[in-house]
């Protein structure tokens, strides 16, 4: 199975060091949509432009979530 990295990414990137097996890279984007969704609940309004970027094992990037608007 495909391991998938979700970086949070804010103008600065805080790396995946561990990633997550998915079965593909509908499955890996879907997993993101729920990351940026759980974040954004915790986050304080007026918070910065967040993004949850998904990237595949070879760090090629996959997709990008915003956080709050997901």
């Amino acid at each position: 199975m495909p391991r998938y990295y979700f970086d949070l990414c804010n103008g600065h990137r805080l790396a995946d060091p561990s990633g997550v097996d998915c079965r593909d890279e509908e499955e890996a984007r879907a997993a993101a949509e729920v990351i940026a969704r759980e974040i954004a609940a915790d986050a304080r309004p007026g918070s910065a432009e967040r993004r949850v970027t998904v990237l595949d094992e070879s760090g090629k990037k996959i997709t990008s979530v915003p956080i709050g608007s997901s």
